[in-house]
């Protein structure tokens, strides 16, 4: 299943209107009961971010439920685990895909919404902020 990161929980239990995207839409309807049986407003979209209609497709669900959108948590990823050279180079561009590219397209497409929230510069890269777990520093040394 899906796990409710910690940052959606909390940003949810802080009285944020909350949209989540995956692939999978069990896992979002299950996340979404999840987070709603403590009050919180959540809605999703089931999609593929390393589509290039993936932002356009989430910034219309934003804007069909929430409008406008003030705050953007990135926080798609994939991880290979492996010696070096047993992972291949489909491998690595399938990562950036996901945790570069897809990122830095849904940013732009959240841009305009962004620029006119009230709070200003509203991006958050990574969870890790809200997570206490010991393994987000590395995590998070890799996403400065």
């Amino acid at each position: 299943m899906l796990p409710v990161g910690k940052a959606t929980r909390e940003l949810a239990g802080r009285g944020c209107r909350v949209m989540m995207c995956a692939r999978d839409r069990d896992e979002l309807s299950w996340a979404e009961r999840r987070l709603g049986t403590d009050g919180a407003e959540v809605a999703s979209v089931a999609c593929d971010l390393t589509t290039p209609d993936a932002p356009a497709q989430i910034m219309a669900a934003v804007h069909e439920r929430f409008s406008p959108l003030e705050l953007l948590v990135n926080n798609a990823g994939i991880i290979q685990v492996g010696p070096f050279d047993a992972l291949r180079e489909e491998d690595f561009r399938r990562a950036m895909e996901t945790m570069l590219f897809a990122p830095l397209r849904l940013t732009t497409a959240a841009l305009p919404d962004l620029r006119q929230a009230e709070s200003g510069n509203n991006w958050a890269k990574s969870p890790a902020p809200f997570d206490d777990r010991p393994t987000w520093d590395n995590w998070n040394k890799k996403k400065k």
